[in-house]
């Protein structure tokens, strides 16, 4: 249950800062491109998503499950 609880927490945290977001885009720049807006959405949700979950993770002292393993592969992909 607590693999899942992370990226569940990421999720809703993510879907509240990308509709946040895109509101304030609609309200404050009504001009805004919105092929641009939907970039800005992809990225914000994406490094907010793994920005919650990664933080998640380290709280819970690193515990093995699919962020360790994603970790370690992306780091020896990087020292290679």
């Amino acid at each position: 249950m607590k693999t899942l609880s992370r990226p569940f927490i990421g999720s809703v945290i993510m879907a509240i800062m990308v509709y946040t977001a895109s509101t304030w885009i609609a309200s404050n720049m009504p001009d805004f491109p919105v092929v641009a807006a939907m970039l800005a959405m992809i990225v914000l949700g994406g490094i907010s998503y793994t920005a919650i979950v990664l933080a998640q993770w380290l709280i819970c002292k690193r515990p093995s499950g699919p962020e360790q393993v994603i970790l370690s592969t992306v780091l020896s992909k990087l020292r290679s």
